[in-house]
Parts: C-alpha cells; sequence; structure tokens
C-alpha cells in the first residue's frame, strides 16, 4: 500500500504533474466529471429538457444556445415515468438513431416489470453495482431523474441522510464520469431540502416559469444559472435563457429559445431605484424574480445600488454615460 505522505506534493510539483486535459462535453458548462443540479417546478419541463440534452450530446449537434464540444456514451436513469412515456418522448426528439455516441435508457418501471429491485441511490450495493455497469460501459455522463423518487426513505432536509449520496457523485467523479441531477423546486423558488446537496456540485440550474405562463404552453420556462465553475471568459455564456418546447405537423418536437434581453437589466437597476418592488418588475419585463435579485445583489456588491436600492453616484454616472 503506498505511504500516506507520498501522495502529499509541494505546489511546484503538483503543478508538474502529468494529467490528461478535462474534456468539455458543452460549451461553457458541462464537462467530464461534473456534478450538476438541475431544479424546476413540477411540469415545468425537466425531463423533456434533459433527454433532448442527451439526444444532442449522443448526436453531436448543438443544444439551445449551447455547442455540444464532444458527443460522449450516455445514460438516462428514470425513477417514476411509465416506459410508454419515455418512449414516446425519445421519438417525439428524435425518430433516427443517427448517434455518434449510444444513448442507454433505464427506467425503473421496466426494471421492476423485470423482477428486479428498483434503482435507489441511497443502496451502497446498488451504487457499486451502478458504478461498475458506468465504467464498464464507458459511460461518461448520466442523468439521475428524479431525486425525489430515486431516493426512498431520506430526510430531504438532512445533511447526514444526503451525504452518502454526494459521496456517491463523487466516487463517480472520480471514475470521470459527469452526472446530471434532476430536482424539484420549493415554495422560494429554490432547490428544496438541504442546502448541502449543493455543497459538491459545479453547476446549479433553476428552470422557473415565466410570469405570463399558462398551463397550455406546455415545457415553457426560464432557465437560470445560480452556481456555476466555468472560467471567466465565459461568463457571458451563462445568461438567462427563455426555452419553449414546439410541436411540429409532423408530430416532432423542437425547442425554440431565445436570450433574455440585456436592456433588461438597465431597466431593473432603474426600476429598482424608483422603489418598485421585484416581482413586480419580474411581471412587467417577463423575467424570473430570481433574475431581478441576482442583478439587484450584483449592483449593490459593484458599488451601482445602495442597500437601500438607490443608484450610487457610480450608477448615476453609468446611466448618464450611456
Amino acid at each position: 500500500m503506498i505511504k500516506f505522505e507520498v501522495l502529499i506534493f509541494d505546489s511546484s510539483t503538483f503543478k508538474a504533474i502529468s494529467l490528461p486535459p478535462k474534456c468539455q462535453i458543452v460549451k461553457p458548462w458541462l464537462t467530464e466529471q461534473s456534478i450538476t443540479l438541475i431544479a424546476g417546478e413540477r411540469g415545468s419541463g425537466k425531463t423533456w429538457f434533459a433527454l433532448s440534452l442527451l439526444d444532442s450530446i449522443t448526436r453531436g449537434i448543438p443544444f439551445g444556445p449551447w455547442t455540444t464540444l464532444t458527443p460522449v456514451p450516455c445514460l438516462y436513469l428514470d425513477g417514476e415515468l411509465p416506459p410508454q412515456d419515455i418512449q414516446d418522448r425519445l421519438k417525439s426528439i428524435n425518430q433516427s438513431e443517427d448517434r455518434k455516441c449510444k444513448l442507454l435508457i433505464y427506467n425503473n418501471a421496466v426494471v421492476v416489470a423485470y423482477g428486479a429491485e428498483k434503482a435507489n441511490l441511497n443502496d451502497p450495493e446498488w451504487q457499486t453495482r451502478m458504478q461498475r455497469f458506468l465504467v464498464e460501459k464507458n459511460i461518461r455522463l448520466w442523468v439521475v431523474d428524479n431525486l425525489s423518487a430515486l431516493t426512498p426513505g431520506i430526510d430531504e432536509n438532512s445533511k447526514k441522510d444526503f451525504d452518502p449520496i454526494n459521496q456517491f457523485f463523487l466516487q463517480l467523479r472520480f471514475a470521470g464520469i459527469a452526472t446530471i441531477v434532476l430536482h424539484h423546486t420549493g415554495k422560494k423558488g429554490l432547490q428544496r431540502g438541504t442546502s448541502a446537496r449543493e455543497d459538491v456540485i459545479d453547476t446549479s440550474i433553476i428552470l422557473k416559469k415565466p410570469s405570463d405562463y399558462s398551463a397550455k404552453q406546455g415545457a415553457r420556462f426560464i432557465l437560470s444559472f445560480t452556481k456555476s465553475r466555468v472560467a471567466t471568459r465565459d461568463g457571458n455564456l451563462l445568461a438567462d435563457v427563455l426555452f419553449h418546447l414546439q410541436e411540429t405537423t409532423d408530430g416532432h418536437t423542437i425547442w425554440e429559445f431565445e436570450h433574455m434581453r440585456t436592456e433588461s437589466k438597465s431597466e431593473i437597476l432603474q426600476m429598482l431605484n424608483n422603489g418598485v418592488k421585484n416581482r413586480d418588475i419580474a411581471n412587467i419585463l417577463n423575467v424570473s424574480a430570481s433574475y431581478v435579485s441576482k442583478i439587484k445583489k450584483q449592483a449593490i456588491k459593484d458599488g451601482i445600488l445602495t442597500d437601500g436600492c438607490k443608484l450610487t453616484e457610480k450608477g448615476i454616472s453609468l446611466f448618464e454615460s450611456g
């Protein structure tokens, strides 16, 4: 066994270690070994979004505003839907199988129908079997849909209950496997349950229904990055995006998307200065309340707004110069 102290390096030695470059799957936010949490309201379109993302990755084509740089073998783990629903969605997204890499589907209902035990992220034996399978099949990215369905018996608000699952995701990271976890949001619009769930993740994404949303629109949401470990130079690629899944006349589905208006930032600052509340601003500009809050916090941090949401001299000068 290697001695403990042999594995601890001084900084110059560590920098000289020969390591393979980290593969970027989707520019700029999805890389190998990464852990991503995508949370949204019930019925917001999380499953549609994740299935479409994996379909694009395995075909090597763009998805939304992002480019697939490296197609990789993927697995989709579904914990709650009937297999017919997943089958219909896959056919709707892509009726051919013109893939550069394989896309595997693991559906709990099918597993039970064959007399096997359901997938359970909280079961150490299942974790071991799943990690072995992912490594043997060279799966580089898998989606867990969804956390509530696949973690029976745990207290969502307990860090202690979730720690073993966090450690499992870390173990997969060390094996070179990227994980995307789908979860529900709570009453405040953030991921539901313990904040410890976000401790080890690289990227946190919230899917929020727009203020003018109606049920007949189906999967339509504003995607916001609330945490991301991307290079500073790529920060502009993480702007809020409005996604809408549309059905074509031949029964296919396509995603329409558009970046949220950049000019809304100055409008938000002006409205905050005039005493308009966050939620009212969101309704007026058709943006998410979380987007307004993010602009407000950053403006206060940058010295553009005071804590009382009044423009500072710096903020006033920016508007005058603009």
